[in-house]
């Protein structure tokens, strides 16, 4: 009777088990990220909020949490709430990197539970997004210099991280054998051919997404190059660096093209966030076993890879009445499909040994009573079945974390930051911070815009200070006074009001230092040019003039002192006719 009594008690544990799986964590969760995804912001910035007061760093969804806590603020416009949540974040992902291994006990007692209680560990790609994103939230807090701090260290673990990941896969897989193998009650066989066949079906809907190039993230590259190679003391050999791993996943972005050799002091660079990422649903199978009279279910269920469809047109981006073009440079769905297949196999062996478990247990229980004998025998032993079916059922729940709110595609637009400071994006304004440079990064679902900027001057308006150009003959001075480059500059552009003067001087000091390294001589402009120049003197509108400066820099005939000389007559008809 004793051990009938046990028994009964362990079966009572296990019937409740369940409840804990739904726990306030989990569906709060999931509540904010789902009224995030339809485009309730005050709903699901006012869930995470309360969840993540509550979350432990280091605890079991930690580094979940508060990336999605983040990213709902940063898109709510809470910018001190963003940064904090960011940085919580990276601390959890540091103390679960610290941590010795995820302990036998744990993944013994996931066996008999499911994989929603290991764990979450952010992917690459979860991480890269993570420390890009806190280096637009410092950046908006104005301080440059440690959003770049940011973005370096990100660039020099990118691979740290890759090799993480895989490891991480490749201990789960050791730590499966030593759990289903540690018991020798509770020894268990894989059924292979229902393994490869759910891998089979549940890829799929992955497979038609080809990954990036050593497991990139082209949106983190482009970002890294914007904050590196902006403001004071821009490192614009690790900005192109960055600009060119984004363009090799990109190769006909003209923007990125634009974007490595823009003047760092008069650009504004526009990230468009368009939808949401990839969910995660679920595929389950119940299969009734009867071994000996005894009757259980073999249950199982596994995440399966949801892409999230566009909703209507793409919002616009417009300065003053010209539309500007934006090249999408990140598909999400691209990169969450690539983790997703990475680890499906591992995650179909650890359910199917978590689901042959239980169901193997429950016979046991079952036939163990009933050669107990006894009156009560049978019953016990009915009882511990109908126990297992319910538990098995209600246990099997396919782990469907995943950072959700990740926007599903990213559109990049360079442009000449307008005199006027306003861009247009969808219809809504967005005034600019700087007449200088600038970042914008405007996050639209379901026809919602939601956009922050930040200056990209340092606080200090970027400029640089480096030589004049008075005339196509003039030598040139790099230590050159300021003071006389905006005299130059108001030469040059004698229709241009003073609000645009020191920007326009900035150009100018910019194209002169190009020159100078290239060459020591006065910059000459080859007669086999003078098309080119007729050319750039007769366009009339903002489109044409954009148009013609890509040509330009694309023009691997021209040398780099005929470039810089078109580009000067370019911005100066540009200024004069666009004022």
């Amino acid at each position: 009777m004793k051990d009938q009594n046990i028994k009964l008690a362990a079966t009572a544990v296990l019937l409740a088990l369940p409840m804990l799986l739904t726990s306030c964590a989990s569906g709060g969760l999931r509540g904010a990220q789902t009224s995030y995804r339809n485009g309730s912001l005050g709903a699901a910035a006012s869930g995470i909020n309360s969840l993540a007061s509550k979350e432990k760093e280091g605890a079991r969804d930690s580094e979940l949490v508060f990336v999605e806590q983040g990213n709902i603020n940063a898109t709510a416009g809470n910018t001190e709430l963003a940064k904090q949540a960011y940085i919580r974040a990276d601390h959890s992902i540091e103390k679960h990197l610290q941590s010795s291994k995820i302990q036998l006990g744990s993944e013994a007692g996931a066996m008999l539970v499911n994989l929603n209680s290991l764990p979450y560990h952010t992917s690459p790609s979860e991480k890269l997004m993570a420390s890009s994103y806190l280096a637009t939230e410092l950046l908006e807090s104005g301080d440059l210099t440690a959003a770049r701090s940011a973005v370096k260290l990100t660039g020099d673990r990118q691979q740290q991280i890759f090799a993480e990941f895989q490891g991480q896969i490749d201990k789960e897989k050791q730590l499966l054998n030593q759990a289903v193998n540690s018991d020798n009650h509770m020894k268990i066989q894989l059924d292979q051919g229902k393994v490869e066949g759910t891998t089979t079906q549940l890829q799929a809907a992955a497979n038609q997404y080809k990954p990036y190039a050593n497991f990139s993230v082209p949106y983190a590259d482009a970002i890294s190059g914007v904050i590196l190679g902006s403001g004071p003391n821009a490192e614009k050999g690790r900005a192109a660096e960055s600009f060119n791993r984004a363009l090799s996943a990109s190769p006909s972005c003209k923007n990125l093209s634009k974007a490595i050799g823009a003047p760092a002091e008069i650009t504004t660079h526009i990230f468009i966030e368009d939808g949401v990422a990839p969910s995660l649903g679920s595929f389950r199978f119940d299969i009734p076993i009867y071994v000996n009279g005894a009757i259980t279910t073999l249950s199982a269920a596994f995440p399966t890879f949801q892409p999230t469809p566009l909703p209507g047109p793409l919002a616009s981006v417009k300065t003053g009445a010209s539309e500007i073009n934006s090249d999408v440079i990140c598909d999400f769905d691209r990169v969450a499909a690539t983790e997703y297949q990475r680890k499906l196999p591992g995650t179909i062996a650890k359910t199917m040994a978590s689901s042959t478990l239980k169901a193997a247990a429950g016979i046991a229980g079952q036939l163990a009573a009933r050669q107990a004998g006894g009156d009560n025998g049978k019953l016990i032993g009915d009882a511990i079945g109908l126990a297992s079916v319910i538990y098995n059922v209600a246990s099997a729940q396919a782990d469907q974390r995943i950072w959700s709110t990740l926007p599903k595609q990213v559109r990049y637009a360079c442009i000449r930051t307008p005199s006027n400071g306003v861009i247009e994006i969808g219809g809504k304004p967005i005034k600019l911070p700087s007449s200088g440079s600038n970042l914008v990064i405007a996050r639209v679902i379901n026809g919602q815009v939601n956009a922050r900027a930040a200056s990209l001057s340092g606080g200090s308006g970027g400029t640089i200070a480096s030589g004049k150009v008075s005339n196509a003959n003039s030598t040139i001075s790099e230590q050159a006074p300021k003071n006389e480059l905006v005299k130059t500059a108001k030469k040059s552009f004698p229709n241009t009001d003073n609000s645009q003067i020191t920007a326009k001087s900035n150009k100018v000091a910019e194209t002169s230092k190009s020159i100078a390294q290239s060459s020591n001589t006065p910059p000459q402009t080859s007669s086999g040019n003078s098309a080119i120049e007729d050319k750039i003197r007769n366009l009339t509108t903002r489109a044409q003039f954009d148009s013609e400066e890509l040509n330009i820099r694309d023009d691997a005939t021209l040398s780099k002192a005929d470039r810089a000389k078109l580009l000067q007559l370019l911005w100066k008809e540009e200024t004069t006719k666009l004022k």
